[in-house]
């Protein structure tokens, strides 16, 4: 068993996570992508902290928070729960939902980490190319394949300028 890690204030994280099997538990929707928004939004809000950037792919999500009081374990256990229990009712889901993974909370130790991996996190689902020849079949109407949604928050407002402020 791993032994407890300190968790620092004031710092900006990006949290990622993935969905069991990697199912596109998470594509956008009338009601999927308001769901994800709504979720992550109490949850910051309970715990305090400022969101950055929430970037949603269909079978994972990579999100950009600064944390003011080292609160954001108890904000993943939070999201992540609620999160799992509205999508699945919505999709009459009754299993798991992430994966056994555990979620992955990266520091960004300064502003241009932090400009990299929202620029990362916002640009991640490149589409299939012939060129690299690994990536998945193109979406069809028979296979949809993995969708996105974005959206940058301004959530600087707590502690002065933007994050890549010069």
């Amino acid at each position: 068993m791993n032994l407890p890690q300190p968790v620092p204030e004031n710092r900006t994280y990006m949290i990622r996570r993935r969905c069991a099997a990697r199912r596109f538990c998470l594509r956008p929707g009338e009601r999927g992508s308001p769901i994800f928004a709504c979720c992550f939004g109490v949850a910051a809000e309970r715990y305090g902290l400022d969101v950055y950037w929430l970037s949603v792919v269909s079978n994972h999500h990579h999100d950009g928070v600064y944390d003011n009081d080292g609160k954001y374990p108890k904000l993943l256990q939070y999201f992540h729960g609620l999160l799992a229990r509205c999508v699945n009712v919505h999709l009459s889901h009754w299993q798991n939902f992430w994966s056994t993974e555990q979620s992955g909370a990266l520091l960004l130790g300064d502003a241009e980490a932090i400009f990299d991996k929202m620029v990362y996190s916002l640009s991640n689902a490149a589409p299939p190319s012939q060129s690299n020849p690994g990536t998945p079949a193109p979406p069809s109407q028979s296979n949809p394949g993995p969708t996105r949604w974005d959206i940058a928050c301004p959530g600087w407002r707590k502690h002065g300028a933007a994050p890549f402020a010069a």
